[in-house]
């Protein structure tokens, strides 16, 4: 199936999350029972204890705190988020929306070029962009904007980010 979704008035293009049901149920659970590590540990940096373990306490928390938000992002993503391209007459806005929520980069018509999707002939593209559910991949249709290299379509097939960069090229003239 096909995760590309363009509007009756071709102006709106969406591309949701991988949607999976029992990788969703298995990131849920880890992700709860990583919450609940967390606390564990958090409570026991106050039990009365050498200066060394407080220490040791507060790296782990560090550690744990960065996946915890990681974490709760991707399985935001995962669970109702997808990226939004909004195209009009001077470019396109795009969105990695989770929930209704992200913030709009605009990028103007004039400005775009180079259209492409990743090598997905290269083994080590194909590793990136392709990942494990458990983590958010990487972007498989690039362009060059201002003279910096932006990207979008996290995780497409090579299928599908043809199918995005087709799309891109006749809604911006870039045949």
């Amino acid at each position: 199936m096909h995760r590309i979704q363009l509007s009756n008035d071709r102006k709106t293009l969406e591309i949701p999350s991988i949607a999976d049901a029992t990788k969703l149920k298995i990131l849920m659970v880890w992700f709860i029972l990583w919450t609940i590590s967390g606390m564990i540990v958090f409570t026991q940096f106050f039990v009365p204890t050498s200066r060394d373990v407080k220490v040791w306490y507060a790296v782990w928390m560090a550690f744990w705190a960065y996946f915890e938000y990681k974490a709760s992002v991707l399985l935001s993503y995962r669970r109702k988020g997808k990226e939004i391209l909004q195209f009009s007459e001077s470019g396109f806005t795009f969105r990695r929306d989770i929930n209704g929520r992200g913030i709009d980069k605009v990028y103007e018509r004039t400005e775009i070029k180079n259209i492409r999707t990743v090598d997905f002939k290269d083994k080590k593209v194909i590793a990136r962009v392709q990942p494990l559910y458990w983590n958010m991949g990487y972007e498989t249709v690039l362009f060059d904007y201002k003279g910096k290299e932006e990207a979008l379509g996290l995780q497409l097939t090579e299928e599908e980010a043809q199918q995005l960069v087709k799309i891109m090229k006749q809604r911006l003239n870039k045949g």
